[in-house]
């Protein structure tokens, strides 16, 4: 059971995979189209409603952790530690270095930035050689803390109250010292583990009981459906507000915007589990077999595709340019599986070679 493959697993991260790299081209017309535009709105909107990506990856990465770790005996934690230096740490360090040096080339730093400590602190220590590193470094944290996370999640394995309320009461507590204290003297806290608590410790969770919540969500699915569409809802209205602020004063309390935002996150994970589930089970015709073939080679290499496709993102910025909405649409969508596919055909090959194998989490050790 514990070396079992979970075919609506890796459906859901290919998935979310291509949900991420659709953020990032997002962006895109973000910058291209009139600022207040209804052509930017949309764009800008659509790509706030993304926001549950990234955090699906740290549940997914927190669950696969107590799911094959369920019916060991104890946690090895030294074992633990090893495997995450070579599938984390490793290629962590390495991309860091990576967009650092093609930055270099591409003159957004230069020889006096990298001779300040500083820099080399916010770079290594916050995740920020690339925006999309954070991610690597917040689960660098949460992988650290494992370890003490393991038994509380365990204990409570049967009890979803109970688990919520470890995930959410603190989050709430760490909104308010970050907005009361924290953001004044460390306003990279909301790139640190703490901010993404609930989203960890409720993937660890649902792991250790994974047929048994899946049964249970399925059951719900109605209910969860109608919630997400409610928070959806909420979720549209705050976006509206906070693309509204890049050109006027606009001023609403964030509390109720971001106790929704994880409760969207975590719906949206969760019905995006029960349907990869249903399409992973569902009866495939010649064309639904190419688009699974696909997904699955997204999902296969998505480790590399998540970190290597912004160095393509970088030249497609200088490159797409045109200020029509209209033409954006067809170009995301044409585009977002192209690049995929392209940055999963060089991790496939990265992966196989000795030395640049560890830079996409794979050691070639016998």
């Amino acid at each position: 059971m514990g070396n079992k493959s979970l075919k609506e697993i890796s459906m859901l991260r290919s998935i979310v995979m291509l949900m991420v790299i659709t953020i990032h081209f997002l962006n895109l017309p973000h910058v291209s189209l009139q600022m207040g535009s209804y052509g930017q709105g949309f764009y800008v909107i659509w790509r706030a409603m993304l926001v549950c990506a990234v955090p699906c990856f740290m549940f997914l990465s927190m669950l696969m952790v107590s799911y094959h770790a369920r019916e060991k005996e104890g946690f090895e934690t030294m074992k633990f530690y090893k495997k995450r230096i070579y599938r984390i740490v490793i290629p962590y360090l390495a991309w860091s270095m990576i967009y650092l040096a093609f930055y270099y080339i591409a003159h957004r730093y230069t020889k006096e930035d990298f001779a300040q400590i500083s820099n080399w602190i916010y770079w290594l220590g916050y995740g920020k050689a690339n925006d999309h590193l954070y991610f690597m470094m917040i689960m660098c944290q949460f992988y650290l803390l494992t370890p003490l996370l393991y038994p509380l999640a365990k204990k409570y394995r049967n009890s979803l109250g109970i688990a919520l309320g470890i995930g959410f009461f603190p989050q709430i507590a760490i909104y308010w010292l970050n907005r009361l204290y924290i953001h004044e003297v460390y306003p990279l806290f909301t790139s640190s583990f703490a901010w993404y608590w609930c989203i960890g410790f409720l993937g660890l969770w649902f792991g250790f009981e994974y047929e048994k919540n899946i049964t249970f969500f399925k059951k719900h699915f109605k209910s969860i459906i109608a919630l997400n569409t409610i928070s959806f809802g909420i979720h549209f209205f705050y976006s509206n507000k906070l693309w509204h602020q890049l050109w006027e004063k606009v001023y609403f309390d964030t509390f109720p915007y971001t106790v929704n935002m994880y409760s969207y996150m975590l719906l949206c994970i969760v019905s995006l589990l029960l349907f990869s589930i249903k399409l992973s089970n569902s009866e495939k015709n010649g064309f639904q077999n190419k688009i699974n073939h696909f997904l699955n080679e997204v999902s296969k290499y998505s480790y590399g595709i998540y970190l290597m496709h912004p160095l393509f993102m970088f030249v497609l910025r200088k490159k797409l340019t045109t200020s029509n909405p209209y033409l954006w649409l067809p170009i995301i969508l044409i585009t977002v599986p192209m690049l995929a596919y392209l940055c999963g055909i060089i991790t496939k090959y990265g992966e196989k070679l000795p030395v640049v194998s560890y830079a996409f989490g794979v050691s070639r050790k016998k």
